[in-house]
């Protein structure tokens, strides 16, 4: 089984290439989104899944990487797994901090969601994330691509 997993949330376009259970990063030069995953998916015609973070995240890159990746699935009737950073973190115990640039972070705590000022602590583990991905395949919960949203947290 071969999943594609991409997370646009984050200043640097993360992909990679998950296949029994070991994740590799893929290596790539081109800066251009669409070339970069179009190089991807003409190279790995094999892939069964792909995997995404939604968010939260770089507002402009999450929506991108996540509208194309949704039409990508869509045309190609590859499965989608949606997951967001906090579900990760969640997974983790670890405090629901995400970096949102500029000197803020976002945050998830018993109130819901929210930006604050300060520094990210932690960042995905994206082996805990490949764990998400592959209890969603093994209990056939995928989204569907023309639902699926990007997480957004607006300030409060």
């Amino acid at each position: 089984m071969k999943i594609l997993i991409i997370d646009s949330t984050t200043e640097v376009l993360k992909v990679f290439i998950a296949e029994n259970k070991k994740i590799e990063s893929f290596e790539f030069e081109d800066k251009n989104l669409f070339s970069l995953l179009d190089n991807i998916f003409s190279s790995h015609k094999d892939i069964q899944y792909i995997a995404i973070n939604k968010g939260p995240g770089s507002f402009t890159r999450t929506k991108v990487g996540l509208s194309y990746i949704k039409g990508f699935c869509y045309a190609s009737k590859i499965p989608l797994i949606a997951i967001s950073g906090f579900e990760v973190l969640e997974k983790e115990g670890k405090k629901l901090i995400i970096n949102a640039g500029r000197g803020k972070v976002y945050l998830k705590d018993e109130k819901g969601y929210k930006i604050e000022k300060g520094e990210a602590r932690d960042s995905i583990n994206y082996d805990k994330f490949l764990d998400l991905v592959l209890d969603r395949i093994e209990r056939k919960i995928f989204d569907d691509p023309l639902k699926v949203l990007p997480l957004y947290v607006s300030e409060i």
